[in-house]
């Protein structure tokens, strides 16, 4: 079986893919809560308006789409904060590691 040595870089690279994974989930679920407030929440607020104009329609639309927008994003970014917090945890053991790495190599002095 092959040795499989230490590699920082695969770390790095596992904790880049993470924060990006990270960030498509919170416009996914953005862009998801987007189109749920377009198409459900529009036509509730038309509805308490009550009014079928074109103008009270239009706005109903844009509070809707902006209002599950903002809500799906607030919960994707949520999401996405686990696997911030666990790239981040990665990279605190690579560094971690780079600094036993140089301090074990270096002479300890010897005080009298």
């Amino acid at each position: 079986m092959k040795r499989i040595d230490y590699d920082a870089n695969v770390i790095r690279e596992g904790a880049d893919r993470l924060y990006r994974t990270a960030m498509v989930i919170a416009i996914l679920v953005a862009l998801i809560g987007a189109l749920v407030g377009f198409a459900l929440i529009a036509p509730m607020l038309a509805g308490i308006l009550e009014r079928g104009s074109s103008e009270v329609v239009g706005l109903a639309r844009l509070l809707g789409l902006l209002a599950g927008g903002v809500s799906g994003g607030y919960i994707g970014w949520r999401m996405g904060f686990w696997l911030r917090l666990r790239a981040q945890l990665w990279l605190c053991q690579v560094s971690i590691e780079r600094w036993a790495r140089s301090t074990a190599h270096q002479p300890t002095s010897a005080k009298g």
